[in-house]
């Protein structure tokens, strides 16, 4: 591990203190893993890889948008038998 990317996996695992990070040795290098209890959730991504750490990093901001805010059982639910 470079330089360079030990500072990258401090400033990722600074930004974004609900997730564990770790670098590799093989592709995809780097890796992602939410910490907490989500097991109420609906939905969660919950583990992410890939090559570049700044693209992951983009990709963890965007997970708020994608993922369910709703209380478990309630998606979907009104009207239906």
């Amino acid at each position: 591990m470079t330089r360079e990317e030990c500072r990258q996996l401090e400033v990722l695992r600074r930004r974004f203190p609900n997730w564990w990070f770790a670098w590799q040795a093989v592709q995809p290098r780097w890796h992602a893993q939410r910490r907490g209890d989500y097991a109420a959730r609906p939905a969660v991504i919950t583990d992410l890889r890939g090559s570049d750490p700044i693209e992951l990093g983009l990709l963890l901001l965007r997970i708020p948008g994608v993922e369910p805010v709703e209380e478990p059982g309630t998606v979907g639910m009104e009207g239906e038998e």
